[in-house]
């Protein structure tokens, strides 16, 4: 529509262009704000460079110390010696493959002896009330909790086939069935044992947390500030709380997905 006065034309006037302008204005702020934030910064690279150095150091003391960072977590490879004193008369035979892996004494201070002579690597005691309580005592001479987890195994089984009387049904309480499983459906079935097929939902989920989470934050404590020292008051004097709001959003958008990005890029 076009207006005629005093033989002049008045054009109306492009407002689409100058609001798009505007809110590029409110979206470079918000960008420039955000990406020279020391904790911005902090998140986007000093979490990947403390990780670098983590696992630096970690390298560098594996090569000066081979497999001694590994032992303290996993403990050695190969299977010790271990004794035990069975006070309540409980093992009346060790199964077969155990009996090269366990030692029996009658006293506690006979397995302490044979543990401070290096005989064994650790012992058990069963006390009496083992039927009450379930409770077994484990000595070693070493605090690795760890790297004790697989020879105790050794002794659950040993217990769980005497308490039962027979090996084949204490192996039937372990694993009571195997099944198989047939699928009628003609579509492409997940591979179930491939850990990925679990993992990766998981992941992804948590993703995308993190990168919803980290926006929406990202606005409210930006909408915060300004309401704290009045500066929203002056933006609404120059923008329309829509073409603000446009330029947060947009902006924050891009922020808030840049820090896993930025993580993304220091992997090799």
């Amino acid at each position: 529509m076009v207006n005629v006065c005093a033989g002049k034309r008045f054009f109306p006037q492009r407002r689409g262009a100058n609001n798009m302008k505007k809110t590029f204005l409110v979206l470079k702020y918000e960008l420039t704000t955000i990406l020279t934030r020391p904790s911005f910064l902090i998140m986007a690279i000093g979490i990947p460079v403390a990780t670098f150095l983590i696992f630096s150091g970690v390298s560098a003391f594996n090569r000066r110390s081979p497999g001694q960072l590994a032992d303290i977590f996993s403990g050695s490879e190969t299977m010790n010696i271990e004794g035990y004193v069975d006070a309540g008369g409980f093992i009346a035979q060790l199964p077969s493959g155990t009996e090269q892996l366990l030692k029996a004494y009658s006293t506690e201070d006979a397995a302490r002896q044979a543990l401070s002579q290096e005989d064994i690597s650790a012992y058990y005691i069963i006390p009496n009330d083992y039927l009450e309580t379930g409770e077994v005592i484990y000595v070693r001479s070493d605090f690795n909790p760890l790297a004790g987890e697989d020879q105790s195994k050794i002794m659950d089984w040993v217990l769980t086939v005497n308490l039962l009387g027979d090996e084949n049904l204490a192996m039937l309480t372990r694993q009571p069935m195997t099944l198989h499983q047939t699928s009628l459906s003609t579509e492409v079935q997940r591979d179930e044992d491939n850990a990925l097929t679990f993992f990766v939902p998981y992941m992804v989920t948590i993703i995308f947390y993190v990168v919803i989470l980290m926006s929406s934050s990202l606005l409210l404590k930006s909408v915060t500030t300004e309401k704290e020292n009045r500066m929203i008051e002056t933006l609404l004097t120059s923008v329309t709380p829509l073409e603000l709001l446009q330029g947060k959003i947009i902006g924050l958008g891009v922020a808030g997905p840049s820090t896993p990005a930025s993580w993304r890029g220091w992997e090799p």
